[in-house]
């Protein structure tokens, strides 16, 4: 069966077979009922209809992105920054774009970035530290995730993407003063205080095995 097409869409649009509102809802209904495929087209013939608007090119480039549209995509994240130089959510699609085709330099720049724009997202921190590793920069890392847990003492995912990083290229001694510095942060959960001591056991016990 021939794929639906944009242009196929103006087509009906000017025969009068088919109305803007009708578009909108058919892209509404597709996507409530998780057919991603069939609501592409016409969100694409809506952001292009209206590329000013930047909820339908984030509906779009989402999308595309399930789709695995991956330069379709791109284009309408790009163009939703056009619009909206500071908007989040299209420029860390990007990046995330960027990482997984291993642009790391230019994930590291755009996660600079949006940094400067929202200092308090510790998430941002423990990006750019995770893509600093794949950069080989382990004391800059440390530094992304020193920032991240001053921000957020309490966040799992960062605290586990640290030591894991440590334990694994035996930097015990940078996993210890990290674990250190998080536990005499101020608000800190007695769940957090639990796993802090759990990964210190962990690094403990390869320091055991080293000496």
């Amino acid at each position: 069966m021939k794929e639906l097409t944009v242009e196929d869409i103006q087509r009906q649009i000017d025969k009068k077979k088919l109305s803007q509102e009708e578009i909108v809802d058919k892209v509404n209904n597709y996507l409530t009922n998780n057919e991603i495929q069939q609501a592409f087209p016409y969100a694409a013939y809506l952001a292009q209809s209206d590329n000013n608007s930047v909820s339908t090119l984030m509906t779009t480039g989402m999308i595309a992105l399930m789709l695995n549209k991956q330069n379709d995509a791109k284009e309408y994240f790009t163009t939703v920054l056009n619009n909206d130089p500071a908007n989040f959510d299209a420029s860390y699609n990007l990046t995330l774009m960027d990482i997984g085709e291993e642009k790391y330099t230019e994930a590291f720049e755009k996660l600079t970035q949006l940094s400067k724009l929202y200092p308090e997202n510790a998430d941002l921190y423990n990006d750019l530290a995770v893509v600093t590793t794949d950069l080989d920069n382990p004391e800059q890392a440390y530094s992304f995730w020193e920032k991240a847990l001053s921000i957020n003492p309490n966040d799992s995912r960062t605290r586990n993407n640290a030591l894991d990083y440590f334990l694994e290229n035996n930097l015990l001694k940078e996993g210890t003063q990290l674990l250190s510095q998080n536990k005499i942060s101020n608000d800190i959960s007695e769940k957090t205080k639990i796993e802090i001591d759990h990964w210190q056991q962990i690094i403990d016990s390869r320091i055991s095995e080293v000496n």
